[in-house]
């Protein structure tokens, strides 16, 4: 089993976390964690887990655990927010490197290879990941080198092959901690201003480096051509006002990839997780279902406001 020592305690709307520390070969890596239903938190103070044992099932055999992985210039703070929209999951949301612990990763493919190590330290075995933008190009990466390590990858507005627009690169190469990189540009048309704020306050806390360096990372990714290889099941999760990673990309996605399903949301923009939390979190219930062995329908959804 995985052992914590103990933990600092956060609170989201309607539920609360647990930021854990998972030791790791050469590092640390610093999770926001919510314990599914059944399961208890670690404690309090400060915490620190080293994996000797698989973990990867949630509480009481429910089903896997669930890895959030955030998009470019995030961090596991992002995710708060949404918290209440995943009850029920056993929740892990790490930061990638370059947050306050290790550099910022150059590849998709350097990230990737975090990630594989990160699980095997946490012992989670073969949990569902779920990867927003940057976060789907690395949970795709991961699934593709290691098919046997994942029960699911979700791909959320995400794609096989992330370019960046000039301009973002740009902006991302000029911000800095007192004026960091605004996100408006990817919400979509419909949010509300407060939401928008909210969400930039916690990315903020992320590095402009470490930021700079994941949108390089996207502009570099392609695996357009190792789709067919995919060996894991996939969840491609999509919102129609996405002009990031636009609609026609997503459903050429889901055809390409050997054995996939989409999710289409009503007037979701590219921040998805974060405009529309429940919707997104019902797709990986779904998901989760159906890897612990229920019944769930394989027909792409749409779901609308």
């Amino acid at each position: 089993m995985t052992a914590v020592t103990g933990v600092t305690g956060v609170t989201g709307p309607g539920r609360s976390g647990e930021w854990v520390d998972v030791a790791m070969d050469g590092g640390v890596a610093t999770v926001l964690r919510a314990p599914g239903s059944g399961a208890r938190m670690s404690g309090s103070g400060p915490s620190r887990v080293s994996g000797s044992g698989p973990s990867g099932s949630g509480p009481s055999g429910s089903g896997p655990s669930v890895v959030l992985i955030h998009g470019a210039g995030g961090n596991a703070s992002t995710w708060v927010p949404t918290l209440a929209a995943w009850s029920g999951l056993d929740l892990w949301c790490p930061s990638l490197p370059g947050r306050g612990h290790g550099c910022p990763v150059a590849t998709v493919g350097e990230a990737a290879a975090w990630l594989g190590s990160f699980l095997a330290a946490a012992g989670l075995v073969r949990p569902i990941v779920v990867g927003h933008s940057f976060g789907g190009a690395i949970a795709l990466e991961l699934a593709l080198d290691q098919p046997d390590a994942l029960a699911a990858v979700v791909m959320v507005s995400s794609g096989a092959r992330l370019r960046v627009a000039p301009a973002i690169l740009e902006a991302a190469a000029a911000a800095t901690p007192k004026h960091p990189l605004s996100t408006r540009f990817a919400f979509g048309p419909a949010t509300d201003d407060g939401l928008i704020r909210a969400y930039d306050r916690l990315a903020a806390r992320t590095p402009p480096e470490a930021a700079l360096a994941d949108w390089r990372a996207c502009d570099g990714f392609d695996r357009l051509t190792s789709l067919a290889a995919l060996r894991c099941r996939a969840l491609v999760v999509y919102g129609d006002a996405d002009v990031l990673t636009p609609s026609k990309y997503q459903r050429l996605l889901v055809n390409a990839l050997p054995d996939a399903d989409c999710v289409e949301v009503s007037g979701a923009g590219h921040m998805l997780p974060w405009e529309r939390p429940g919707a997104l979190a019902a797709a990986v219930r779904a998901e989760a279902r159906r890897s612990a062995g229920d019944s769930i329908p394989t027909t792409p959804l749409a779901i609308s406001p």
